[in-house]
């Protein structure tokens, strides 16, 4: 979804030579391939084996990905064609494309790192009633509805 405009600028090595040339993507669905997104945000940590879908809004699109920094443009390269969510496991670079025919989308990067709770320590509480806490060790009125690590009765708890 690239709509706007751009500037190429040319030159000839050796030269005074140069040339400018303005694009324009004035309909970003005139665009023959759409380039991949994905599920989560670039630049965010993730939990332990938490997948990231990759989709592409061209129908039919065949989307390539690689995730070892590699171009997925390469076909004698290590790509690997997306046929299921991504499970993440450590941090990771995704960069991935999309192909229809002749057509392809430019390529995109994703990066994902591993949330680590750093300072989890087990406690323990007398409550009978279910009691949670944050790491820090702040008392909480109710069940938790953000993402994160909790302490709920001396126990930590991943709410997804």
């Amino acid at each position: 979804k690239v709509g706007g405009q751009t500037a190429l600028f040319l030159s000839l090595e050796n030269s005074k030579v140069t040339a400018q040339s303005v694009i324009m993507v004035e309909d970003p669905s005139m665009l023959p391939v759409y380039a991949p997104t994905a599920s989560h945000i670039s630049g965010t940590y993730l939990m332990e084996d938490e997948k990231v879908t990759l989709s592409c809004e061209t129908k039919d699109a065949v989307i390539w990905y690689t995730t070892d920094g590699t171009c997925p443009c390469d076909e004698n390269g290590i790509r690997k064609k997306y046929t299921a969510p991504l499970s993440i496991t450590e941090a990771v670079t995704i960069r991935a494309y999309a192909v229809k025919g002749d057509d392809v989308s430019r390529v995109v990067t994703f990066t994902y790192g591993i949330y680590d709770p750093v300072g989890i320590r087990e406690t323990t509480t007398t409550e009978e009633a279910e009691t949670w806490y944050t790491v820090g060790g702040v008392r909480l009125a109710t069940k938790p509805t953000a993402k994160g690590v909790y302490i709920v009765n001396g126990k930590k708890v991943v709410v997804k």
